[in-house]
Order: structure tokens, then sequence, then C-alpha cells
């Protein structure tokens, strides 16, 4: 079955937040890394539960998923009734930790 995948305004600015950053370095690799994040991020209509739910679910209150980006959490929400999968934020996996006024 695919799902319809519905990206945030967060997940979207948290996306051209790290492309700018990298872009300071590299133009190249920012545009490489931005256009690899949105082929995974799509890419997640399909089987988007072929991924794990991430350990700060209990504390999210939901069945919240991730899915790696290079040192970046793709980090996203299966919402099965509507047939949607819905990306909250991308967010540098050494950062602490979820929580929810980060998904909300």
């Amino acid at each position: 079955m695919a799902y319809r995948v519905i990206v945030t305004p967060s997940a979207i600015l948290d996306l051209e937040e790290y492309a700018d950053y990298i872009s300071q370095d590299s133009p190249k690799q920012a545009k490489e890394w931005l256009i690899k994040a949105w082929a995974t991020i799509f890419s997640l209509g399909d089987n988007p539960r072929r991924f794990a739910v991430i350990a700060e679910a209990d504390e999210l209150g939901a069945e919240v998923r991730d899915v790696l980006h290079y040192s970046h959490r793709i980090v996203f929400l299966v919402k099965a009734a509507d047939d949607v999968v819905e990306i909250l934020r991308v967010y540098h996996s050494a950062r602490k930790p979820l929580t929810e006024k980060d998904i909300r």
C-alpha cells in the first residue's frame, strides 16, 4: 500500500537550516544532501513501517519512527487510517532525545 507523504512546516524548516549550514562549507554537498533527504522522505510512502518505533515513542504518546539520513534522523508518524506518513522533524542524531515540544 502506498502512503501519501506530508511534510510539516517544522520539518521543511529543519531541512532548509541543515542545508544552509552544510552549504557554508560546500554548496555542492548541501545540494546533494538535500536531494537525498527528499528522496529518503518520499521513499517512506512505500512500507514506512519497515523502520522501528523510536525510543522516545512512549514519552511522546505515539508510534513515532525514524529513518537515518547521514547524521540526521527523519522523524515521522504513520497514520494508517488516513494512508499518510507525516514527517514531523529532521533532527541531528547527536541532539538530546526528542520531546513532545519538539514535534508539536
